[in-house]
């Protein structure tokens, strides 16, 4: 029984995949598909801890359980990687090899364009196998209530790092020390989720509801509260686990229930695949949304003028959007797959300023050299 596929689960770790696919190829617009990464963080907790958590106090179950954790995760994303490995020789020939070979094993190498040229969202795997190894270690040994305090400190931790930085304070800076915080916050209380439900929730939220509450928060955050970090930080702490709750509770076979197992099988492969077909369309002329010349207007364009001027379906999403209080266009990097690098997003003041950007009180967001550190 505890073994069963929870396919509400399956349904919602694809539109996670989705959102984070939508945050990256619209990311000039603003999306803060982002969190979409938490979420994937918490549930990977409540998992691990429903298949492997009792095993893990067998002799030499730990090391068992750290192998089979690289051998599920680690070839898909060196096989993904491979795509840009001739567009990395192409344009780094000095730096290739050294970079080619770590970034096949989710090692970083400082650049000033990103820690992982090859698959940025790389980040998020290494740290998930980080997270796996803390748990088979230290967090599968503690008591419940010992769990929870951890879980406690933890999300002190991310409301304080997040009030300081903003949700998305993973950067290339930081990816090494903050990453961690936001890593395991989420996954640890996903363990606690575990061991206070074992898959019979205290509450019951409708299907329809938790289907529809990420991609909604999603667009009414770009809309209206994009920048704000208590926003941002409610959606781990809160919606997350009402969404993982839903999602237990959600009962289904037929179309329904071969509908999420299909989302459930490629959410990973999507994940690990679009960031490198991302790098090498943009440099081949492929047409992506977030090419238009109006994505981010300036503070003297009305927007009206912004319809005008903007083809398709974006001239009625940024015509009626909401301006944002500091604006997040760059100067285009070298390397063009992204307008920013994976995972940073200037979406709070002191985010912009970071990200090359300085208000000027006469002309609006006025852009500076743009610190290649970011």
């Amino acid at each position: 029984m505890e073994r069963d596929r929870l396919i509400g689960l399956d349904g919602l770790r694809g539109i996670a995949a989705v959102a984070v696919l939508a945050y990256h190829v619209l990311d000039t617009y603003g999306t803060n598909g982002f969190l979409a990464v938490d979420f994937f963080f918490m549930l990977s907790g409540y998992v691990m801890a429903r298949t492997y958590e009792k095993r893990l106090a067998d002799r030499g179950a730990a090391g068992r359980f750290l192998v089979g954790r690289i051998a599920k995760l680690w070839p898909t994303m060196a096989i993904a990687s491979l795509i840009t490995v001739p567009w990395l020789w192409l344009r780094m020939p000095d730096q290739a090899p050294l970079i080619t070979l770590a970034n096949l094993f989710l090692l970083p190498t400082p650049s000033s364009f990103g820690l992982y040229i090859l698959n940025p969202p790389a980040w998020s795997i290494l740290y998930e196998l980080v997270a796996n190894a803390v748990h088979a270690a230290v967090l599968g040994r503690l008591s419940q209530r010992q769990l929870a305090a951890v879980a406690a400190l933890l999300a002190g931790l991310l409301v304080w790092t997040a009030h300081a930085h903003g949700m998305n304070f993973v950067t290339n800076d930081n990816v090494l020390g903050l990453g961690l915080v936001r890593v395991l916050c989420p996954y640890v209380i996903g363990i606690v989720l575990y061991r206070w439900w074992r898959d019979r929730p205290p509450v019951a939220l409708p299907a329809q509801a938790i289907w529809a509450a990420m991609p909604v928060y999603f667009v009414a955050g770009s809309l209206w509260w994009n920048g704000s970090w208590l926003p941002d930080t409610l959606f781990v702490l809160l919606l997350c686990p009402l969404m993982i709750a839903g999602g237990l509770a959600m009962k289904g076979e037929g179309r329904f229930a071969r509908m999420a197992g299909f989302w459930g099988a490629v959410s990973f492969p999507l994940y690990a695949i679009h960031g490198p077909l991302l790098i090498v369309m943009r440099p081949a002329g492929v047409p992506l949304p977030c090419s238009s010349r109006c994505a981010l207007p300036p503070a003297s364009r009305s927007r009206r003028a912004c319809a005008r001027s903007t083809p398709g379906w974006a001239s009625g999403w940024q015509a009626w959007r909401r301006p944002l209080p500091q604006a997040r266009t760059r100067r285009r990097p070298e390397f063009p797959w992204h307008s920013r690098p994976f995972g940073l997003g200037a979406r709070t003041s002191r985010e912009a300023e970071r990200s090359g950007f300085r208000d000027s009180r006469a002309g609006g967001a006025v852009p500076v050299p743009l610190d290649r550190s970011l």
